[in-house]
């Protein structure tokens, strides 16, 4: 019996790179696309936070959100669930503080299907 898996979803959501003073929004619409940030966030992120990703997804019912150390999502990584409680306070305790090139919404799998310049759409907020 074959499972389907969920088609990749649109959506409307933000993940903020915070350090300090320093807040930028990256406009966040579909998963399993790959986001290159590493010239858009914040200089030295030292915590994240996001809201309107999807919740639900394959892994145990949820989604999640991965952090990459170089760009195209890959190198060494971070993830958590989507829910905005679960977002980081302290990336130094993760292993990714001031280190995040890229990240990815994974609903269905791990495997990107497509590349986008986060930093297209980047905010900056003080």
């Amino acid at each position: 019996m074959a499972v389907a898996l969920p088609q990749t979803q649109a959506f409307d959501g933000t993940v903020t790179f915070l350090d300090g003073d320093d807040k930028r929004d990256i406009s966040v619409t579909a998963s399993q696309t790959c986001y290159n940030t590493l010239a858009c966030a914040a200089k030295k992120p030292t915590a994240l936070a996001w809201q309107g990703l999807p919740l639900d997804g394959v892994f145990h019912g949820k989604s999640y959100i991965y952090f990459y150390t170089d760009k195209d999502c890959v190198g060494r990584r971070r993830g958590w669930s989507t829910d905005p409680k679960d977002a980081p306070t302290a990336l130094e305790y993760d292993e990714l503080n001031d280190h995040i090139g890229s990240f990815m919404v994974w609903k269905k799998t791990g495997v990107i299907e497509h590349t986008a310049d986060g930093c297209a759409a980047a905010r900056l907020r003080h």
